[in-house]
């Protein structure tokens, strides 16, 4: 590629061909975005209305080239937006096989697009924009064939074959490959970028739904689920059953002695026909075991000695023999608030929010509870992180 083709030549050229300076076209961006019409604004910045307009189209123009989208642009009278438009399509017909890449040149091409896909006929675009049919022609079959038309389907649209369609996108150095190539590496970009705006919105609104994601940033909730990253999923609050956020699950007194009961029942399902000596004891192991197969709705066994302060005087008070726990003092040293903040911090602050690191995050500083405590005072680590999300939501919701 020579010199004067390379990508470097193209935008001195459109620098050379934008020419003015930044400064005083930027000021008069200020005053439309401040919602002033034109005359308001030259009559704010003291130059005639006519330098205005040209300072405005600087701007407009100097913003498409920066790649900024003209959907985000403030809004603007209709004949101001012409005016602009006209500068811009001034600009990529001067030369357009040098610039018809560029960002400025594109977003010409969608502007077109949005008119031949609201119906106005070409000719209409052609006196909008002072371009010869030409030039309005070939600006508009590549950005059909970027929008995924096939040259069968282009030509269709001008009453053009299918070879000559090609030709002229040839001419002017595009190819339907080249464009699908463009389209598959905008894809991946723009699959990029939503991927990280999903993750800065999870990530500053710890313990949200996906529903919330989703209308938040006006996307599908597949869409949510499919780029969020594993890690960043940790941070979603998945709801399996209807929970009370204010308030961690507490069994009184009497339920967890009648879940002791219950456990001996089970133990002894037969119990009747015995004498009180040949009954089994009830011993922790099995009323855990008849908890994690549901058998038995209570607290865990650290839980009961935390509460009655050892195994055995849990179950005495139940009235059911027991075999004593290994480990019958249980000393409380956290409450249940302390450790789900202390999981909600690992949870606000960790780039991978999981068990593992969490046993690994807890072992760098003393003050900190171990999984195993979290396990025994709380529940399983998916019960436990839900708490720390939904107090985590709580202080986003309350701000």
């Amino acid at each position: 590629m020579s010199i004067e083709n390379s990508r470097f030549a193209r935008q001195l050229r459109i620098k050379e061909i934008l020419g003015l300076e930044r400064e005083p076209a930027a000021e008069v961006w200020k005053q439309i975005e401040a919602g002033k019409d034109e005359a308001g604004g030259a009559e704010e910045l003291g130059v005639p209305i006519e330098y205005f307009r040209t300072l405005l189209a600087q701007e407009f123009m100097n913003r498409l080239n920066e790649g900024q989208s003209f959907v985000e642009f403030p809004k603007f009278s209709s004949d101001i937006e012409t005016h602009c438009w006209k500068n811009v399509a001034s600009l990529c017909t001067t030369d357009l096989n040098a610039i018809i890449q560029t960002p400025i040149c594109k977003q010409f091409r969608l502007k077109l697009l949005g008119f031949h896909y609201d119906g106005v006929p070409l000719h209409e675009s052609m006196e909008n924009f002072n371009l010869t049919l030409h030039q309005a022609k070939s600006l508009l079959m590549i950005a059909l064939a970027e929008d995924g038309m096939t040259l069968n389907e282009i030509g269709l649209q001008f009453g053009l074959s299918r070879e000559r369609a090609r030709q002229i996108l040839r001419e002017i150095g595009f190819s339907i490959r080249t464009i699908r190539n463009q389209r598959v590496d905008n894809n991946k970009l723009n699959q990029e970028l939503l991927t990280q705006t999903i993750v800065s919105w999870i990530t500053a609104h710890p313990g949200c739904r996906v529903t919330e994601v989703s209308y938040a940033l006006s996307i599908s909730e597949s869409v949510v689920i499919s780029l969020c990253p594993q890690a960043t999923k940790g941070l979603l609050l998945i709801v399996k059953k209807k929970r009370d956020s204010d308030a961690y699950r507490r069994y009184s007194r009497q339920q967890t002695l009648d879940a002791l009961k219950k456990a001996f029942e089970i133990r002894n399902p037969s119990m009747s026909m015995y004498s009180v000596g040949e009954t089994e004891p009830l011993s922790g192991p099995f009323y855990e075991k008849l908890r994690n197969e549901n058998a038995v709705v209570g607290p865990s066994q650290a839980r009961i000695i935390q509460v009655f302060g050892t195994w055995k005087e849990a179950c005495e008070e139940a009235g059911v023999p027991c075999v004593d726990a290994v480990r019958d003092v249980y000393e409380l040293r956290w409450t249940d608030d302390e450790l789900i903040n202390q999981l909600a911090e690992f949870i606000s602050t960790s780039e991978s929010p999981n068990a593992a690191n969490f046993e690994t995050w807890c072992q760098q500083d003393d003050s900190r509870a171990s999984l195993g405590t979290i396990r025994n005072q709380i529940g399983q680590w998916a019960e436990s992180s839900e708490l720390a999300l939904l107090l985590l939501r709580k202080r986003w919701i309350s701000e």
